[in-house]
């Protein structure tokens, strides 16, 4: 029943850090694809997203498909060039192609550095990370839960932020 070589059973967009799901048997790669199917999987992304934004749900169709994110808002720091970044967690209840950075795109949010939706300062890569990934098991029992810290980029990027907001402040720029 072993594979090869472990096969992922879901994808994160190249630019996307974070835990991938993957299968070192046959019978866990079919286990996980259900696992996904069922919606039995719990994913957290976090992002650092242009504009202010409150907590809730979005609930907006993608590809004339429904689609259903859970918007955490979780912090803010002004900013001179963006006027203010929002920290937000994301909770993907449908998963759906750049399902994520759409719904951002449709809060009038974008994801910083967001090429295909609108975010502003392309260029500076896309500020969105798989922060958490947790499952059972697909062959025994017992829960799996993979998280990571947030990117060193994103607490740079706010220092950043914070430091111009200060200066223009400062200088009568605002």
């Amino acid at each position: 029943d072993a594979l090869p070589a472990p096969l992922p059973r879901h994808r994160l967009d190249a630019r996307v850090a974070g835990p991938v799901a993957c299968a070192k048997t046959r019978g866990a790669h079919v286990a996980l694809g259900r696992a996904f199917e069922q919606n039995e999987v719990d994913k957290e992304y976090g992002a650092l997203v242009v504009g202010a934004v409150a907590s809730g749900t979005v609930d907006a169709p993608i590809d004339g498909l429904p689609s259903t994110t859970v918007v955490t808002a979780r912090g803010q720091t002004p900013c001179a060039v963006d006027g203010v970044l929002t920290d937000v967690a994301l909770k993907p209840v449908t998963g759906r192609r750049h399902q994520l950075r759409r719904h951002c795109a449709y809060l009038d949010a974008p994801i910083l550095g967001d090429d295909l939706y609108g975010g502003p300062r392309k260029g500076i890569g896309l500020f969105l990370y798989c922060r958490r990934l947790a499952m059972d098991h697909p062959l025994a029992p017992g829960r799996v839960v993979c998280e990571i810290d947030e990117p060193r980029r994103f607490g740079r990027h706010r220092a950043k932020a914070r430091k111009g907001w200060d200066w223009a402040r400062e200088h009568g720029e605002l």
